[in-house]
């Protein structure tokens, strides 16, 4: 009688141990799972902050643009001038100056 029972301990305890073992899988996969969700949210984190550089660095270019566009309106609009107040004054020797630019730097895109 000794023997079935004894075989049955045995069954049990070898069954318990791979249960135990396949817990201890389980618990492994789940810190490998985490790992990896962190990693994941980091790239995301780091992904959402070039794109957030790379807009306010598009939008400082795009200011630059349009403050550059504003100071060369002012100093052509010196120039007209000047070509205007030398015309004045030298009528013989004028040559006629093209036309306004229609838009102003405000009009930019």
């Amino acid at each position: 009688m000794s023997g079935p029972i004894t075989a049955g301990y045995v069954c049990v305890h070898g069954t318990l141990m791979l249960i135990a073992r396949a817990l201890q899988e389980a618990r492994a996969m789940k810190r490998e799972y985490a790992e990896v969700l962190a990693e994941l949210e980091a790239r995301e984190r780091a992904l959402a902050a070039a794109r957030a550089g790379q807009c306010a660095a598009r939008l400082e270019r795009i200011a630059a643009v349009r403050n550059e566009a504003a100071r060369q309106h002012a100093r052509l609009g010196r120039l007209r001038a000047l070509a205007q107040s030398a015309a004045e004054a030298a009528p013989d020797i004028a040559v006629p100056l093209p036309p306004a630019i229609a838009t102003s730097p405000a009009g930019l895109p």
